[in-house]
């Protein structure tokens, strides 16, 4: 057996060894299997495959897509920064009211004005709709940046102004 294949096997049994230390110190251990269920947007009724761990429960699966009724509920209690990550021009034809614009794009170009916010902020990011994942992608930049609640509302702008939820358009 040569070197280099001897290297690999010793590789491969160190990345055992690691996965079943890791199974039996850490507090929530890895799944061998996952399944893909089907989440339903209520407003929408659009269905979003997600892929979960079979010890994952109801609630798990609700906190991962926000809805439109808690979307307004943040949003009437004053209690979330909504972050519009469609473009400047889209924003300019309408937007949640007092959300700020942050194109997903140009995230780079905002980072000063993201770093006024505290880091536990609870930031619900959104664009378009079912068809634009820019919210989801700016939430992950988010969370990296250091933002630990970050919620991207699916439905987005679609879904709040057909529930005709408030909104403002910029001249």
């Amino acid at each position: 057996m040569n070197a280099s294949l001897k290297q690999f096997f010793a590789f491969f049994a160190i990345v055992i060894v690691l996965f079943l230390i890791g199974q039996v110190t850490l507090p929530e251990r890895l799944p061998f299997f996952t399944e893909t269920v089907e989440i339903i947007e209520l407003n929408t009724n659009i269905i979003l495959p997600t892929i979960v761990s079979p010890s994952s429960s109801k609630s798990d699966l609700d906190s991962l897509i926000l809805k439109a009724q808690l979307a307004l509920h943040y949003y009437e209690n004053k209690t979330a920064l909504f972050i519009d990550a469609r473009s400047a021009d889209d924003f300019k034809m309408g937007h949640i009211k007092g959300a700020l614009n942050i194109p997903y794009h140009l995230f780079m170009d905002y980072l000063d004005t993201l770093d006024t916010f505290p880091m536990d902020t609870l930031i619900i990011t959104y664009c378009d709709g079912a068809e634009c994942n820019a919210s989801f992608d700016l939430a992950e930049n988010l969370n990296l940046m250091g933002f630990t609640y970050v919620k991207p509302f699916f439905g987005g702008w679609q879904a709040w102004r057909n529930a005709g939820y408030p909104f403002e358009v910029s001249k």
